[in-house]
């Protein structure tokens, strides 16, 4: 496509406002500084392999401008638009990487960590700023590249193989998770410390271990795999012949395995370090440092000390300081921000703690200890919600966690999603049909849809595989109770109190089943008064004892016990009626009154106040006539 002449002076001639240029520039703005500021570290010789791993992870989640030749549609029609206006392409409008040519057929892919650097190189083409994971996507369907290049042709410069970049973006499955994990569980707690230096090989069809190195210094991040026998699979391209001196930790599986598997693991974070290049497919390598052990330097470890000492004086103000230095110094020591998350939570700082324990998740999504206490945490907060998202993923690590089910179960109850409570509840139970807590928890949930039958059913379950549980048996003579079968209803409740004579609550039940189901003021009585010999400041108990009093006609004693219930809870509504209609039985019409507003301004519709106004009203007049 050619633009006139005619057309192609005009556009010369257009300006944008600088506003809107200012504008443009500033919503398209990309920010790599700490990534250049780690290349030039990795540059310089300052091969830290904390540094090295954040280069890694910051580059995984950058945007990078990538040099390439658009396609004639982003033109089209361009000779017609307006000073600034955004353009938007169809679906056909594409564009080719304007790669870099090396030696041979290979291609390189450039990447710039600015347009300045990009610039700086002499290289003028159009851009466009990507994702790296959208990169990856996009590589991943072709095979015309084998390169990486970032800041190519300038003092920024890191190259890297195209199979390394694609493999920075390989998502592990859950299976290879569960699998990592076991053998890093393996590795912590069965390595040996060998006694004498020994030898091992890995071989394998690609550079890895050199391209990957960093100033010589490879550094794995998942467990490294060799074997002891000298021609393992000698028909791969590379050799890299480990040294492994005296006091390094190996997880040895000689005398187990056969000469064609890996017997010998060792830890990610070890450091390998290019001793000598025999020749152009044999490396000779040396073990230094193994921090997946806890080399610390002496630093570290004193620090570590003194916030021991301060959590376990719950001191955790003053252990925060030696933390806030720890995590400074090695930002990548997940047990450091789990272990600020706890202080966090145990000075009431929920949000800073969820914060930490988040850090630790983006490192380690599967850290079950981690999830827990995170949940935990939303649990408390009341942030139901958030809870079940991590139930979730503990319950996606082992799907028949029992307690993890319970929980998540009744978070949803929180939520009155009861029917999936229950269908969670159930699994539980399908799992250990023998745990009576289960029973109870589905029965209460049943309460709540109003299946009370089914609940009593389970109840009853529960009361089976724990008969000293009063709780079980309390619930299930309140709901007898309710559905007007006070016998049955006296049974459970004698049989609780047999098992805790000295629960008030339960005495309380009792007393008012014998006054509301029964109308047993006696009975009543005695309970309500046990109940108060062992402390009980529950109002509607107080309240309960005045309406006896009141249908004894004991009334300065019904008077004070609504007095005391009322002293307990002033917005009370019951009490203020008992006392109103108390004054109404003695003949005191204007103080009845006076007490009946007062319930009415917290329940100006219940049927029963509404009937004693009307009657207190009527007495007045009649004692006006």
């Amino acid at each position: 496509m050619k633009i006139p002449d005619d057309e192609f002076e005009k556009l010369k001639n257009v300006k944008v406002p600088d506003e809107m240029i200012e504008k443009f520039m500033e919503e398209c703005a990309v920010d790599n500084s700490r990534l250049e500021e780690l290349i030039k570290e990795m540059d310089e010789g300052l091969v830290d392999p904390k540094k090295r791993e954040e280069f890694f992870e910051l580059f995984k989640k950058s945007n990078l401008h990538m040099p390439v030749v658009l396609s004639d549609e982003w033109f089209e029609d361009i000779e017609n638009f307006e000073p600034g206006r955004i353009r938007t392409t169809g679906e056909n409008a594409g564009f080719n990487i304007n790669y870099i040519k090396l030696g041979g057929d290979e291609k390189a892919v450039p990447l710039f960590t600015s347009s300045e650097l990009m610039e700086s190189t002499g290289l003028k083409s159009s851009t466009i700023v990507l994702f790296m994971s959208d990169l990856a996507n996009m590589l991943k369907q072709t095979k015309r590249y084998s390169w990486v290049l970032i800041n190519p042709y300038t003092d920024l410069d890191v190259h890297m193989p195209l199979e390394s970049f694609l493999g920075l973006f390989n998502e592990m499955t859950l299976e290879q998770r569960e699998a990592t994990d076991k053998l890093l569980f393996l590795l912590k707690t069965q390595s040996i410390k060998i006694d004498q230096n020994i030898k091992v090989v890995f071989r394998c069809e690609e550079d890895v271990m050199k391209e990957r190195a960093v100033n010589g210094v490879f550094i794995p991040d998942i467990p490294f795999k060799a074997s002891s026998f000298p021609d393992f699979q000698k028909e791969l391209k590379y050799t890299n012949i480990i040294l492994i001196p005296k006091n390094k930790r190996v997880l040895y599986f000689g005398g187990i395995v056969d000469k064609e598997t890996f017997d010998t693991i060792i830890a990610p974070e070890t450091e390998f370090e290019l001793v000598e290049e025999l020749d152009e497919f044999t490396r000779v390598w040396g073990v230094g440092r193994q921090p997946f052990y806890g080399e610390e330097d002496e630093r570290i470890h004193k620090l570590k000390k003194i916030t021991s000492k301060h959590i376990s004086d719950s001191e955790f103000d003053k252990a925060m300081k030696y933390l806030n230095e720890l995590v400074a110094i090695d930002p990548f020591d997940l047990s450091n921000w789990e272990t600020k998350g706890y202080c966090h939570y145990e000075l009431g700082q929920y949000d800073d703690a969820i914060s930490c324990l988040d850090r630790v998740l983006e490192a380690d999504p599967y850290s079950e200890r981690t999830l827990l206490f995170k949940c935990k945490i939303l649990d408390e907060l009341r942030r139901w919600e958030e809870a079940l998202e991590v139930y979730d993923k503990l319950l996606e690590l082992n799907p028949d966690d029992l307690m993890n089910l319970y929980l998540k179960s009744v978070d949803l109850s929180f939520l009155e999603r009861y029917g999936e409570a229950i269908e969670c509840i159930n699994k539980a139970i399908e799992l250990n049909p023998k745990e009576f807590q289960f029973w109870f928890t589905k029965a209460i949930f049943l309460i709540e849809l109003n299946n009370l039958d089914e609940a009593i059913g389970c109840l009853d379950k529960a009361i089976e595989l724990n008969p000293e549980d009063t709780n079980s048996l309390i619930k299930k003579g309140s709901l007898l109770q309710y559905l007007n079968r006070a016998d049955e209803a006296i049974e459970c409740y004698d049989e609780a109190l047999s098992l805790n004579p000295s629960d008030a609550n339960l005495l309380q039940s009792m007393g008012d089943l014998y006054l509301i189901e029964l109308g047993n003021y006696d009975e009543a009585l005695k309970y309500y008064n046990e109940a108060i010999k062992l402390g009980s400041e529950n109002s509607m108990l107080w309240n309960n004892l005045g309406d006896i009093y009141l249908n004894t006609g004991e009334f300065e004693k019904g008077l004070e016990c609504c007095d005391k219930a009322l002293s307990l809870d002033s917005n009370n509504f019951n009490a203020w009626l008992t006392k109103g209609e108390i004054y109404y039985e003695m003949g005191q019409y204007d103080e009845a009154m006076k007490y009946a507003i007062k319930a009415k301004e917290l329940d100006s519709t219940d049927s029963e106040l509404l009937e004693l106004i009307e009657k207190v009203k009527k007495a007045q007049n009649n004692s006006e006539m």
